[in-house]
């Protein structure tokens, strides 16, 4: 985090964008420490009505696992648009 602040202040990322970025970060960092059913890749992910597919989701504040594998790809496309704009391939 403060790497990303430090980023932002450089004037490296308009201060938007870092503290966007900073978001997504907290938001994976989360995500990462749940149980690892909800760390699969969507395709690999329970089938619904699977109680325990729901309850990490639900312990992230989501209603349901479609809504957070919908905020979770929003969020990781917008970080690889931004890392694929600013890295040089």
């Amino acid at each position: 985090m403060t790497a990303l602040r430090a980023i932002g202040r450089a004037g490296l990322l308009p201060l938007d964008e870092a503290d966007t970025l900073a978001g997504h970060y907290r938001f994976l960092r989360r995500v990462s420490a749940r149980p690892a059913p909800l760390r699969r890749p969507a395709h690999r992910h329970p089938g619904p009505g699977r109680a325990h597919s729901r309850a990490p989701c639900k312990s992230l504040e989501y209603p349901s696992r479609k809504e957070f594998l919908e905020d979770y790809k929003r969020r990781t496309s917008w970080v690889r648009a931004l890392y694929d704009r600013v890295v040089p391939a």
